[in-house]
């Protein structure tokens, strides 16, 4: 479960749906997806990288209540239970808000650093996202302050482009990159994957804290 900062709402993670039904995260995941496919909304979303206990990067998502009750329709009265009880629990665990002007004060205080602290992220997420820019692979590594070949190994690990470098059509469809052909200085014809702004920011939020 995970609360984030500022009273903003409470989401569950698919590990701990799968945990609290006992069901394997692999096929929560499924139901997820399935879910989300079905209400039209954009799985990457509520997708977020986490390292196992053998340090491999796995994926899992966070819902919000509506979202998870929307998913627990699908499953038994006893699991739904059992994931009703633990929103109560942690719902019931979220900040209060400041009752004095002094601890008002010190909230305001404690969100100015977080913001501050945010500030190189929000800079960045800014520039990109109000660019209709793309990008090579090898400069979108470097804006990443990412060593370029060590992000397009990465890329054709994590499955975004086959072995050539060419990005798979559903990363395509979300916007991650798009697809330019053109004729060289040879003449000859080519064609070539390239990252769009989307692509950066989402690529900055899945190496966020990493370095290749």
């Amino acid at each position: 479960m995970n609360l984030m900062a500022n009273n903003q709402p409470l989401t569950m993670s698919s590990r701990d749906i799968a945990e609290l039904t006992g069901k394997e995260h692999k096929n929560v995941k499924r139901d997820i997806e399935k879910m989300l496919k079905d209400l039209g909304e954009d799985k990457l979303k509520f997708e977020r990288i986490y390292f196992d206990s053998m340090s491999r990067r796995q994926s899992e998502y966070l819902l919000d209540r509506d979202h998870t009750d929307c998913l627990l329709t699908g499953y038994s009265s006893v699991l739904r239970m059992r994931v009703i009880k633990r929103w109560k629990e942690l719902e019931g665990q979220q900040p209060q808000l400041p009752q004095t002007f002094a601890e008002a004060l010190q909230l305001a205080a404690d969100q100015a650093k977080q913001l501050e602290a945010a500030k190189p992220k929000i800079e960045f997420h800014d520039t990109v996202v109000q660019s209709n820019q793309t990008y090579k692979f090898q400069e979108a590594g470097k804006k990443l302050q990412q060593r370029p070949n060590k992000f397009i190994a990465w890329m054709r690990q994590e499955g975004y482009v086959n072995k050539i470098n060419i990005p798979y059509q559903r990363y395509i469809e979300q916007g991650l990159f798009k697809m330019n052909s053109g004729v060289n200085d040879h003449g000859h014809a080519y064609t070539q994957g390239r990252i769009t702004t989307k692509g950066l920011a989402y690529f900055a939020s899945k190496l966020n804290n990493i370095n290749l």
